[in-house]
């Protein structure tokens, strides 16, 4: 259920290059993303995720090396691990999507505490990446996930292995990803520190998420879970956005 409008094709190999059109000092946007400011992105989030967003304007950034599935775990310790080709150029991922609901979405990032969906306009959301204080001098790449095949990634993991390490290569490494996940319709935001940092997680604070406008609440969850799930975000976090339980697209509501 609900196919997006932006949905990007499957890639046969990585671009060469990304001419990268800069949006305010530190912002980078991917040419492909130009024309969806107006376009709705949803990320779908852990409630400590969304509870740090949304009460304290906190949004935490990981190092590939910690995602927990394990074929990108694979590319990342190939590529970003320490003493691999890009170990002193790791960048810290957040992703979002342009997919609004499907089934696969909810199953694959549920928990047992359930997620929320949190959307706003693409627009709104390089605002919230320009206004946000970081840890340090930076530059910040947005750009959709290339998805390709196992063939095409194991044989682009060896480009980047044999050729001389780059940013720009570092950069476009971190948009790869298998075609089984081309149904996340997928954007990466990518933070590169001007200093080298070893953590594995950073937090970008006094995140403007007032722009966020609406919150949706797990599908999966009881009735029960969600309704008091619904409280926290309006009675104790005075959200000002919508904030509903899924109903699955089965009846008309906002995307």
């Amino acid at each position: 259920m609900g196919r997006s409008t932006n949905q990007f094709p499957l890639h046969e190999e990585m671009p060469a290059k990304i001419k990268w059109v800069q949006h305010g000092d530190d912002l980078y946007v991917d040419p492909l993303l130009m024309q969806s400011c107006g376009t709705r992105v949803y990320r779908y989030a852990t409630l400590a995720e969304a509870f740090g967003l949304i009460s304290r304007g906190e949004w935490t950034f990981a190092k590939p090396t910690e995602w927990t599935d394990k074929y990108e775990k694979y590319i990342a310790e190939e590529l970003f691990d320490a003493g691999r080709p890009f170990g002193n150029l790791v960048g810290f991922v957040k992703c979002v999507s342009f997919e609004y609901s499907s089934e696969a979405m909810w199953r694959t990032y549920s928990s047992a505490g359930g997620l929320v969906r949190l959307s706003w306009t693409f627009g709104d959301l390089l605002t919230m990446l320009q206004e946000a204080c970081w840890p340090s001098k930076h530059k910040v790449y947005v750009a959709p996930v290339r998805y390709l095949s196992a063939p095409m990634l194991r044989a682009q993991i060896d480009t980047f292995k044999n050729a001389k390490p780059s940013s720009q290569h570092a950069k476009r490494a971190l948009l790869m990803k298998r075609n089984g996940f081309a149904f996340e319709n997928e954007i990466r935001i990518s933070y590169f520190s001007a200093i080298e940092d070893d953590s594995k997680f950073i937090t970008a604070k006094e995140v403007p998420c007032t722009l966020i406008d609406r919150v949706l609440v797990d599908p999966y969850l009881g009735s029960w879970q969600a309704k008091e799930i619904c409280r926290i975000f309006k009675d104790v976090l005075k959200v000002s956005a919508d904030v509903a339980h899924s109903k699955f697209d089965t009846v008309s509501i906002p995307m």
